[in-house]
């Protein structure tokens, strides 16, 4: 269809968003399309989408941003009905642009709790650093309108 060009410090780079409180969104909580960004302490509480998504929209919005040097530490989500925390690069016909893409992408310390599985999404991406991340899974009779059950390969994770 074309090429999409970014200048990389002109889309937010080494952007800061601390100690903030999101929530109840119909859509998502943080967008990263910057490198060098800190999101770190932060609460997000019932998003209907991901709660905090590193990803540039190159498709449906036309915005280019390929996050590289991210760290996503210490914030609570609550009750996300999508991926809690996505970190992708989607590209053409449904597939992930490839690894390293996106890079040095560090998920650590943040509390998930009562949100849709996985929690937790991550492709495209070289190096990747992730721990201590405290996942709680959720009942998705809680949402409304309600999540489906969880399948068969889900119980086998919640049982673990």
């Amino acid at each position: 269809m074309g090429s999409e060009i970014c200048a990389a410090d002109l889309a937010g780079s080494g952007c800061v968003v601390r100690d903030c409180d999101f929530g109840y969104n119909r859509s998502r909580g943080i967008i990263i399309k910057a490198s060098r960004a800190k999101v770190a302490r932060n609460k997000t509480t019932h998003t209907w989408m991901t709660a905090i998504l590193a990803s540039p929209e190159f498709f449906w919005w036309l915005e280019a941003g390929c996050p590289r040097h991210v760290q996503i530490t210490d914030n609570t989500i609550i009750g996300c009905r999508g991926p809690a925390i996505e970190v992708k690069a989607p590209g053409g016909h449904g597939q992930s642009l490839p690894v390293g893409t996106l890079d040095d992408i560090v998920i650590r310390g943040n509390d998930i709790l009562q949100s849709a599985w996985p929690d937790i999404h991550v492709a495209s991406t070289a190096g990747l650093v992730m721990g201590n991340n405290r996942l709680t899974p959720a009942d998705g009779r809680i949402f409304v309108p309600p999540l489906a059950a969880p399948t068969a390969a889900t119980a086998l994770l919640l049982e673990k």
